[in-house]
């Protein structure tokens, strides 16, 4: 993921909120300056295993910028 527009060097910040099924699970800080973003937006570990729905809200929306999700990585450890 990422906030552009991708040449940004503003100090500006979005925040964002991570919900997982309703429930709320992180606070993030995502800079716009492209020297300094982050490119995992979100991580939660050791989830039990079943069905998730995620939401992220945007905290502090901007028109100078978009915040995308390009993808989530779901990690399955079978213990048998």
């Amino acid at each position: 993921g990422e906030i552009t527009p991708s040449n940004s060097t503003s100090d500006e910040i979005i925040f964002a909120e991570l919900y997982l099924n309703n429930k709320f699970i992180e606070k993030a800080s995502l800079p716009v300056n492209f020297t300094t973003r982050k490119c995992d937006l979100f991580w939660k570990f050791q989830l039990p295993h079943r069905a998730y729905r995620a939401r992220v809200r945007i905290l502090n929306p901007s028109n100078q910028y978009e915040v995308r999700v390009t993808n989530a990585v779901v990690y399955n450890v079978n213990n048998n």
